[in-house]
Formats: structure tokens, C-alpha cells, sequence
């Protein structure tokens, strides 16, 4: 089970994207204290204010926390490339994996054949947030997150390269 440290970097970023601050602790004075899905774990949560914005407010981190600890992985990588989860997927997968916002590009690539060593060899070619996965049969999806400059065209030629 994650540490509260990790709770706290995602209610960090929740607060960063979309300006609600919820603690872990009682600040004192008017607030509303409510209870959020952690891990699978109830965890009491605070936030400034009170009645129905800060209502709406403590609904939206306790929806935001709900699907944080299931959609870090190959599923919520795979969901947000589909389309599937819309614009909460993509806010729920970049929190739980700590990405920050900037860009990023996919890659499709159809190896002709040994897929699974090639899907090795471009883990072993990615940095710690980007993402591979098998989207289909005899075909892996590549995710990368860049600083400004770097070009798609390049990432895409390099792995061609190191591949053939």
C-alpha cells in the first residue's frame, strides 16, 4: 500500500490543475471535512470553506482519489490512448504517474517479427514516465513525453534504428 506521501503529491497536483486544496489535517475554521477512497483505504480529508461549492469541490478530489491508485498502469495508458476515458483518465493516469503537463506523441510501430523482444528493447530505450504497450496484435503503442524541442520524427527514426 502507498504512503500518505503519495497522497499528498496527488492532492498536490489536484490542486495545481484544478485549484481545489484539500489537506490531510483539520486547518480550523470553516471547512468540510469528508471521506475520499485511498488505496482502498477511507481517508479524511479537509477543505477551506463550507456549503455547496465546497461540497461540489470535496465530490470532484474524492472522484479525482477514487480511480488515482488503479489508473497509474498499462490499463490507464491503454484507456487514455483509446479515447475511452476521456479528459479524467488522461488528469487521473498524468497524477498518478507525477507527470508534468507539457508534451508528449504516440508512436504506433509494427515490428514484422520477435514483438516481445522489441517491445523489451523499447522499454529499455524510454525514460521513467513514458509508456509502451501492446495495442493489438503486431502492434505496440509508444508514449513519450518530451521537453519542447524534441521531434517525434527524430524519437520514431531513433527507434527504427536501434530496432533494425
Amino acid at each position: 500500500m502507498e504512503s500518505y506521501d503519495g497522497l499528498e503529491k496527488i492532492l498536490a497536483d489536484i490542486c495545481e490543475k484544478t485549484g481545489v486544496s484539500a489537506r490531510l489535517s483539520s486547518g480550523g475554521g470553516e471547512e468540510t471535512a469528508f471521506t475520499a477512497d485511498w488505496n482502498g483505504e477511507s481517508v479524511m480529508l479537509y477543505l477551506a470553506g463550507k456549503g455547496e461549492s465546497a461540497e461540489r469541490e470535496a465530490k470532484l478530489v474524492a472522484y479525482l482519489l477514487s480511480g488515482a491508485a488503479s489508473d497509474g498502469g498499462k490499463d490507464g495508458l491503454r484507456s487514455v490512448l483509446c479515447g475511452e476515458g476521456g479528459k479524467m483518465q488522461a488528469f487521473r493516469y498524468l497524477s498518478k504517474r507525477n507527470i508534468p503537463d507539457g508534451p508528449c506523441f504516440a508512436i504506433e510501430i509494427l515490428p514484422d517479427r520477435r514483438e516481445k523482444d522489441a517491445f523489451e528493447h523499447i522499454e529499455r530505450c524510454l525514460e521513467q514516465n513514458d509508456g509502451v504497450l501492446f495495442v493489438g496484435e503486431g502492434r505496440i503503442a509508444v508514449v513519450k513525453f518530451t521537453e519542447e524541442g524534441q521531434s517525434p520524427f527524430e524519437f520514431g527514426l531513433f527507434l527504427n534504428r536501434s530496432l533494425y
